[in-house]
């Protein structure tokens, strides 16, 4: 598992927005096919990373069993990512059109860090 002591925060966000950013360019594809988890041999494995998403990855305790939502390292509009049906997230994960997925990417893409994590 990926442990938040492996990462420093700001290497957790990078990857968000690595992965964010090729989700914006293949609107088409989904969180688990982005060729960054085959990086290192196979070491950020998304089945290694809680959710498949970097922030979570960086909320978890250091035996990577709880991640707590408040612990999010950047500003969601609704406290946290998917609590809301009009949430980034969900209006990227439920879109019907490249365009919107696109747009939705790029929104959680450039979401901002919390100022105590900058």
């Amino acid at each position: 598992m990926t442990s938040r002591n492996f990462f420093t925060i700001k290497e957790f966000v990078e990857l968000h927005r690595k992965l964010w950013d090729w989700l914006s360019n293949n609107p088409k594809m989904l969180k688990e096919y982005w060729p960054g988890w085959s990086q290192n041999g196979g070491y950020y494995n998304s089945g290694m990373v809680t959710n498949e998403c970097w922030l979570c990855a960086s909320t978890q305790d250091k035996d990577n069993n709880i991640f707590d939502c408040k612990l999010c390292p950047v500003k969601w509009p609704h406290k946290v990512c998917d609590e809301f049906d009009n949430s980034p997230y969900n209006m990227w994960l439920t879109a019907n059109t490249t365009k919107t997925r696109v747009k939705w990417a790029r929104v959680i893409r450039d979401l901002p860090m919390k100022e105590r994590y900058k």
